[in-house]
């Protein structure tokens, strides 16, 4: 059934995008740029496809290039900023609390860690075997308030599609259930992923997002392994220099592909761009070379809201 329905989802949303695009050929909308020139001629008539960006439309990737840089700006400069971690009860604390740990075995795990190598708690209680995999896990999951996937979900071939399998390595998550009825995917990680990558993805998908925890030797197969035949068309960039440089790349492709609809959203660690025409995506990571880096002092553009 969730199969049925992902494939419902996906055939709507690419028959909505082609009555767009047909649209679009006989009526060109009006591009947002206020200091735009164009004559809003038919685009059979014209080389440039229009692109719609933040909810508005522009005739060409050029003149949503102002909003692009806005949006750039406010999300360099939210992924300088300080993340609040919430407070947590300790694994530790939390297992011996449920009885599932004696003093003088926590006592133990903690001395191993301090002398050993720099691992975290659960791993080496396991290591140690004062502590199976699936206490730990769901330890995890009360610690961090977050659901633990206990057994292979149905259709995990279709929903790790969604996200490509170059994104799903760099953030060690995986989509393993769509419910379509509430328009919900459930996206799977050994650890507690971060809320602003979280948030990234769902406004990259245009869908909610659950998180749900598995151990990390499952999470790790199903990195290692090719969970679906979807090609990779996801391009990275290494050591960007500047925002300029991101725009630069960005509009080039957007024009080269046609795209239709152009979304930017911060990672963990990089800036994506999502680039689509009708069921066509092409996904963009960029990363500074220096992370430390603020936003260009001489950018023209206040930050504003994605």
């Amino acid at each position: 059934m969730e199969q049925i329905s992902l494939r419902r989802k996906t055939a709507v949303s690419a028959l909505g995008q082609a009555w767009d695009s047909f649209r679009r050929k006989i009526l060109q909308p009006r591009c947002s740029r206020a200091t735009c020139s164009s004559h809003r001629l038919p685009a059979l008539l014209s080389s440039q496809a229009p692109v719609r960006f933040g909810g508005m439309w522009f005739c060409s990737p050029a003149c949503a290039e102002p909003a692009m840089r806005r949006c750039l700006d406010e999300l360099r400069s939210r992924a300088t900023q300080a993340r609040q971690h919430p407070h947590r009860v300790p694994l530790g604390l939390l297992l011996l609390s449920r009885g599932e740990l004696s003093e003088g075995q926590l006592q133990t795990a903690l001395e191993a860690q301090r002398a050993g190598r720099p691992m975290r708690i659960g791993e080496w209680l396991q290591i140690l075997n004062l502590a199976s995999e699936q206490q730990v896990l769901t330890g995890l999951g009360l610690q961090w308030a977050i659901p633990v996937l206990s057994s292979p979900p149905v259709g995990l071939q279709s929903c790790a599609s969604l996200l490509p399998p170059m994104l799903r390595r760099e953030l060690k998550l995986v989509p393993v259930r769509y419910v379509g009825s509430s328009n919900e995917l459930y996206l799977a990680g050994s650890e507690k992923a971060d809320q602003a990558v979280l948030a990234s993805i769902a406004q990259m998908l245009n869908c909610r997002i659950q998180a749900c925890l598995v151990s990390e030797r499952t999470l790790s197969r199903w990195l290692e392994t090719d969970l679906g035949v979807e090609e990779d068309t996801t391009q990275s960039f290494e050591r960007v220099h500047s925002l300029a440089e991101i725009l630069r790349i960005t509009c080039s492709y957007a024009a080269r592909l046609s795209s239709d609809e152009l979304r930017i959203a911060r990672g963990q660690s990089q800036i994506w761009v999502r680039l689509s025409r009708r069921n066509q995506v092409t996904h963009l990571l960029f990363r500074f070379c220096e992370p430390s880096l603020a936003v260009d002092a001489d950018s023209p553009y206040l930050p504003t809201a994605v």
